[in-house]
């Protein structure tokens, strides 16, 4: 093993020599290859995604309301997509953009803590290995929650290191309010708040630190901004804890305590396997620890360990413990300072050879995560004679149901029912953005009911093969006075693959417009005006 340098990135000379890069040189390469991936990773969804991904479109429809909670999810990433829809028009692509700045988060946060551990140059290696991971690639076209949850916990870990290893105040208040912000967008967090609690009490850095104000700081602020959300979940029953039962419920059989913690390791090793083949050629063919000199050396290896892979036992033992259904997603904020870890731990190449070397390895990962993207929306639709979420039609669509609604009222609609993927899409592209009543349940859309929906009026839309009498039957049901249109079709196109779609269209006029219609002379029947004789 060759050009293995020191650790200690305080002590560490700057090197200046031709084999050496330096430390501003390597900074600016990872900001370069930061705002690359950026770029490249926020353009390509949006060249060759004409819709919105099945994530976005849901978060957008949230966002309209601007609650404190929705049935699934906390509020945040809703609230940040329409955000971005408000200050960048009535298009897609502040999405891919919000995905990728949370990607940048998290590469920050692994090179902020790993310059401290280990150099710039150490850093901008560890950031590079994470272009093997698709968590930080192909599953960032999609805006979501698990998304905004990833940037969240990178950034606590980063924070918490100012705080807790530096000693620096402002760095637990940072923990904080990403902490409780993450909280906000996904609970899976609250797995990082076990971590951060265990090693408060296990280690004696984190034992130390409870004699300061710092953890009774992060604790504060954490509570302080959760605690919007924590009221609505007390006000409306804790539907989005529900929602959790019911997605990791298991048969409870003996077999699932071992079943669903295997299968979580096989799907994270997908994840993690490909970084740690991207980190061979820096480690060379026997990999070897670096050797701690001091207690500082101590404390960060300690920290990076205990962050990196802690909340991954966590996980797996709550599923051995319980038998509980393990997602695989579950696992999308864990990798982000694994390659900070392999460097920490083992001896690795920094020259600027290997550093070059690293640096075309990880731009060809990150090219094959795109070449996977392109196939998965572009070539795979074709082969499989079925079009993806991100072909739908859905800007088409609206603006057949908004000119037949018009046609009848004179208006738009406010409310779009139906099912939630299609009155989602509906109402996203309207001219006039309306609200979502989501498969006409008050339960998923808490800001629509059927009195609201007479009241002001609008549109049921549905698939014309989509258990057509139930809805038939609800409607009339729920709705008496609605008229129902011819049905509409359109085309939903992929690269060597198009389908006919048809939508079955339901009108609900509003009150004043329903009034108006009787005092003109004609009678109201539940499928149709007819004029009276």
């Amino acid at each position: 093993m060759t050009n293995i340098e020191n650790p200690n990135a305080s002590a560490e000379p700057q090197q200046h020599s031709e084999s050496n890069l330096s430390d501003a040189t390597a900074t600016k390469i990872f900001w370069w290859l930061a705002v690359l991936h950026c770029v490249v990773w926020s353009l390509v969804p949006s060249l060759i995604q004409p819709n919105g991904g099945i994530d976005a479109i849901e978060m957008l429809y949230w966002g309209h309301e601007w609650q404190a909670g929705y049935y699934k999810h906390p509020p945040l990433p809703g609230w940040l997509a329409e955000a971005s829809v408000m200050l960048c028009g009535r298009t897609l692509w502040p999405t891919y953009v919000l995905s990728q700045l949370c990607t940048l988060a998290c590469f920050w946060s692994a090179f902020s803590v790993a310059k401290e551990c280990v150099g710039r140059r150490g850093a901008l290696l560890s950031v590079m290995l994470l272009e093997g991971c698709y968590y930080y690639t192909f599953t960032t076209s999609d805006f979501n929650n698990n998304v905004v949850s990833r940037a969240c916990w990178a950034l606590t870990i980063a924070f918490l290191y100012r705080g807790l290893v530096q000693r620096i105040l402002w760095g637990w208040a940072a923990a904080g309010a990403t902490l409780g912000l993450g909280m906000l967008a996904k609970y899976d967090i609250a797995i990082l708040a076990v971590t951060m609690g265990l090693f408060s009490v296990l280690h004696p850095l984190g034992r130390a630190a409870w004699k300061t104000r710092g953890p009774w700081l992060t604790l504060g602020v954490s509570l302080a901004i959760f605690a919007s959300h924590a009221l609505w979940l007390i006000q409306n029953d804790f539907p989005t804890v529900a929602y959790f039962l019911r997605r990791s419920h298991s048969e409870r059989l003996w077999l699932d305590h071992l079943r669903h913690p295997l299968k979580f390791l096989a799907t994270q090793a997908e994840a993690f396997m490909p970084v740690c083949v991207l980190a061979w050629p820096l480690m060379g063919r026997v990999w070897q620890r670096r050797r701690v000199t001091n207690d500082l050396e101590r404390h960060n290896r300690d920290f990076v360990l205990a962050f990196a892979f802690a909340p991954v036992l966590l996980i797996v033992l709550v599923g051995l413990v319980t038998g509980v259904r393990i997602r695989s997603m579950w696992g999308t904020a864990l990798w982000s300072y694994l390659g900070v870890a392999l460097v920490v731990v083992f001896q690795f190449r920094q020259d600027a050879a290997a550093i070059r070397r690293e640096l075309k390895l990880s731009v060809a990962c990150s090219l094959i995560g795109i070449v996977g993207l392109l196939a998965h929306d572009l070539a795979i639709p074709g082969l499989r004679d079925k079009s993806s979420r991100v072909h739908f039609p859905g800007r088409e669509l609206a603006e057949q149901v908004d000119r037949a609604y018009r046609t009848e009222t004179g208006s738009s609609p406010e409310i779009v029912g139906g099912p939630w993927w299609t009155a989602a899409n509906v109402a996203f592209y309207l001219d006039r953005r309306a609200s979502v009543y989501a498969d006409l349940n008050p339960q998923f859309s808490p800001w629509a009911s059927d009195a609201e929906f007479a009241r002001t009026g609008g549109v049921v839309v549905w698939p014309n093969d989509l258990e057509a009498s139930d809805w038939e039957a609800a409607l009339r049901r729920r709705f008496p006075d609605y008229t129902e249109v011819a049905p509409i079709r359109v085309i939903q196109r992929s690269h060597g693959h198009s389908d006919a779609l048809e939508f079955r269209i339901a009108i609900v006029p509003p009150e004043g417009h329903l009034r108006m219609r009787r005092e003109q002379g004609f009678k109201v029947s539940d499928t149709n005006e007819i004029p009276r004789r």
